[in-house]
């Protein structure tokens, strides 16, 4: 029984993709829909290499880790006794949350900015379908790969938007 509902479902996808709107030629509309590929990870890690204030941020929080685990260790499952150590570990928490909120804002908006590089590239070459190489794509050739493109657009993008310097 489960066979024969495969093989139904199989041939209403067929007819339904080689009979309906879908599939009309060039004159008539839609053709066979162009998609491309890319990176997201290498995209978000260019992204991250060209903002300066990431490696600042970084560090800062390392820091802020480091201090945190050392006035821990000193008052292992116990709040601090000494005053100033309870006052260090209560301003290096705050600051910590308050880099963590940066962080989600930096990413919120470096999210954006890759969207729009996306749907940049995705107009100007005419592509239906872009997708991740690491969500649920095992294989595709080299040359349907659009992350340098992406990379490009968004570069383009930060020369367009970045402050003029005299």
């Amino acid at each position: 029984m489960k066979s024969v509902a495969v093989v139904m479902l199989a041939v209403l996808i067929h007819f339904t993709l080689n009979c309906s709107s879908l599939n009309k030629d060039a004159k008539g509309g839609f053709g066979a829909p162009v998609v491309r590929y890319m990176n997201l990870q290498a995209v978000v890690q260019y992204c991250v290499n060209i903002d300066p204030e990431t490696a600042v941020r970084d560090e800062a929080k390392r820091r802020l880790h480091l201090t945190i685990r050392h006035i821990e260790e000193l008052t292992p499952g116990t709040a601090p006794h000494n005053d100033s150590l309870a006052a260090e570990l209560e301003k290096s928490r705050k600051e910590l949350a308050r880099l963590a909120a940066l962080d989600d804002a930096k990413k919120k908006e470096m999210y954006s900015g890759i969207d729009i590089a996306v749907r940049n590239v995705a107009e100007k070459n005419d592509l239906d379908f872009i997708m991740n190489i690491g969500d649920e794509l095992v294989f595709a050739k080299k040359k349907y790969d659009i992350t340098d493109e992406i990379i490009s657009e968004l570069s383009r993008l930060e020369k367009r938007t970045a402050p003029v310097s005299r």
